[in-house]
């Protein structure tokens, strides 16, 4: 599986990975499930948006545009010493603002990874949510007025939701997995939403992991992840209404961290761990198969892939986060695919540690950048949301402070 652990994040996982189009965090005791509640519908409720009188770490793992609008909407968590939960907030066209998820009373933890709107009053977002015992998925939704839960049933517990995407406010699919700590196994999960309800599929391998899903039209999608003992990526095609795993050029010795549609092109991106000049590549639709396209490194060392986001046919930007040469801090890269190659990109400087969990474009010249950095050194100062907005260049935007005073690693 890919890994790259933010360290500022340390007490929130012991496997905090970089999959899909956000962070999909498996939170220490989300995935405890025990004899009696394997297999059953965790009955959780949600806790407040934030502990009072704590210190409080919070970052975005994804961001949605709002089609033909200036809105955006970007999720993610916040952490603590003792738990976690939702960060909500919306573009208004000129301003970032904070926005109140669903009270939820009895969990320990909780988190977003993914979002998509359909309109400015049609938004979902998925993630987890966790009691003492037990983890399941967290959908949830805003209809122009307030975040509500979503009810899914035939969901078996340990179940996390990793991202979001669709064509239409009626045919939408959410993917991730569900882990089950008896076993040590994790199956795919599929969740698709037809214009009333949300029901479970069964399209991916029975040991699969799900990092992202790219939906074009009604009859065409893509899901990328990896399954089996040495998790090998994987991609599946959704052509009609069938979906069937097919070729692509990813090593077996690699991973996919995402994939992004606009039409009927796509592009998924992954790399190749466990060195220093660790490979990066793209894999592009071509109409009827994947094919690599070479993506240079950035400077520095330990490179990997976070999102990446399908403009046009012509136009794409992915997001990574590379090491410095002395691997003792990292931040985030972007490389930007025009007249027909990839070419690393320039970012303005945030704070240590910067971060990029997602990407979503508008236009050509209204391109979103989602994460996270460090006020100070890492693991020394909290994590804070950041956000980067390209019209011609790429500019760092403030987002609502939280309260925050020390994070704790």
């Amino acid at each position: 599986m890919p890994g790259f652990m933010r360290r500022g994040s340390a007490q929130r996982s012991a496997a905090t990975f970089i999959l899909g189009a956000g962070l999909v965090a498996s939170v220490a005791g989300l995935g405890a499930v025990t004899a009696s509640t394997a297999g059953a519908i965790a009955k959780v409720t949600l806790l407040p948006r934030l502990p009072s009188k704590t210190s409080v770490s919070p970052s975005f793992a994804a961001v949605a545009v709002v089609p033909h609008s200036k809105d955006a909407f970007a999720v993610g968590s916040w952490y603590t010493e003792t738990g976690s939960g939702d960060v909500i907030e919306e573009w208004n066209g000129s301003a970032w603002k904070e926005m109140t998820p669903p009270t939820l009373t009895g969990a320990t933890q909780a988190g977003l990874n993914g979002v998509w709107a359909a309109s400015a009053s049609d938004v979902w977002a998925v993630g987890s949510i966790s009691t003492t015992s037990t983890q399941t998925l967290q959908l949830i939704h805003w209809n122009g007025k307030a975040w509500s839960s979503e009810i899914v049933t035939g969901v078996p517990a340990g179940a996390s939701l990793s991202a979001i995407s669709g064509s239409s406010a009626s045919n939408i699919w959410a993917v991730g997995s569900s882990l089950d700590d008896l076993t040590e196994t994790a199956s795919a999960l599929e969740l698709h939403f037809g214009g009333t309800s949300w029901r479970s599929t069964s399209e991916g391998p029975a040991d699969g992991f799900l990092y992202g899903v790219a939906v074009a039209s009604a009859t065409k999608a893509w899901i990328v992840g990896a399954g089996g003992s040495k998790s090998v990526p994987f991609v599946l095609d959704l052509e009609g209404t069938t979906w069937k795993q097919v070729g692509s050029p990813a090593p077996k010795d690699g991973y996919l961290s995402g994939v992004s549609a606009s039409g009927s092109t796509a592009w998924a991106v992954g790399g190749v761990s466990g060195s220093k000049t660790s490979t990066l590549f793209a894999m592009e639709w071509t109409g009827s198969k994947w094919v690599s396209e070479k993506v240079p490194s950035p400077t520095g060392v330990y490179p990997r892939m976070t999102a990446v986001v399908t403009v046009s046919s012509s136009l794409a930007w992915l997001a990574g986060v590379v090491s410095n040469t002395k691997n003792t801090d990292y931040g985030a890269f972007v490389e930007k695919f025009t007249k027909g190659k990839w070419s690393v990109g320039s970012l303005p400087v945030a704070g240590n540690g910067s971060y990029i969990g997602g990407l979503a474009a508008a236009a050509s010249s209204d391109v979103w950048g989602v994460g996270s950095d460090f006020t100070g050194k890492i693991c020394s100062t909290p994590e804070r949301t950041i956000t980067y907005h390209y019209t011609s260049s790429w500019k760092l935007v403030a987002t609502p402070s939280f309260s925050a005073s020390t994070a704790h690693c």
